[in-house]
């Protein structure tokens, strides 16, 4: 559903009427493509119910997780990750413009491998939704523009071990400070929008 979505989306700027988008939207069969959202939250919400089940099964197990444990914990997930990811990037970034071809070919590959040059590491840095770009004559763009599921996903695997070893060690704390976390969240949600 997700891939679907930004596939479906990342041709709409290519659709020449604004007429014929708007038919779009009102067909039965693109209510998937337009109400994806909850789609991708249960997403995250599978990915946090999975890391908090492997790493309590963890900690139970061993009693608590030396530093080592802890590096190996996040490096286990940069390297499963990061290999795939390495190949699509590259496939997407560099290689796609030399085997696209037609009458769009440039204008659909020239903005991702603008993007993919400069700021290709950010992509392997998993901080690729935080950076924003500009393209001259180009508009907005980002390497590889459906990868920023990865990247929060990533992010949140990086800040979840500190909630749930705090639900575990210290629950009124844990439940004070991840209620908290999310009254910020939507918050701050709220304020954007």
């Amino acid at each position: 559903a997700v891939v679907s979505t930004q596939s479906r989306i990342g041709t709409f700027s290519f659709l020449g009427s604004h007429l014929y988008r708007a038919e779009l939207i009102k067909r039965r069969n693109f209510m998937l493509v337009f109400n994806a959202l909850p789609s991708v939250d249960s997403f995250f919400a599978l990915s946090g119910f999975l890391v908090a089940y492997l790493l309590l099964k963890q900690l139970a197990k061993r009693g608590g997780l030396t530093p080592l444990q802890w590096i190996a914990f996040y490096v286990h997930r940069y390297v499963r990750l990061t290999m795939p990811y390495l190949v699509a990037l590259l496939i997407e970034g560099w290689l796609y413009r030399l085997l696209v071809t037609g009458p769009r070919a440039q204008q659909t590959t020239l903005s991702s491998n603008n993007m993919c040059n400069q700021y290709w590491y950010t992509n392997l840095l998993y901080i690729n939704n935080f950076v924003p770009w500009k393209v001259p004559r180009a508009g907005t763009g980002t390497c590889m523009r459906q990868s920023w599921y990865l990247a929060n996903d990533m992010q949140f695997f990086l800040i979840a071990p500190i909630f749930i070893v705090l639900l575990l060690r210290r629950p009124l704390l844990g439940v004070v400070v991840t209620g908290g976390t999310v009254i910020c969240s939507a918050l701050s949600a709220a304020v954007i929008a």
